[in-house]
């Protein structure tokens, strides 16, 4: 990809669609276990990413 207008493009997009859904989504306190259940599926996924790495 050479050329570098679709990135800027692309991101100028995901920008403008986060600030529309962070005013326009409901947010809600949630469950202690479920932020820790949350919390140890994202140290999995980061450890699977991490390892994927040095796959060849």
């Amino acid at each position: 990809m050479s050329a570098w207008w679709p990135l800027c493009i692309a991101l100028l997009l995901a920008v403008l669609f986060y600030r529309w859904a962070w005013r326009r989504v409901e947010l809600w306190p949630i469950a202690p276990s479920d932020a820790r259940a949350a919390r140890r599926a994202w140290r999995l996924a980061d450890l699977l990413w991490f390892f994927a790495l040095f796959l060849p």
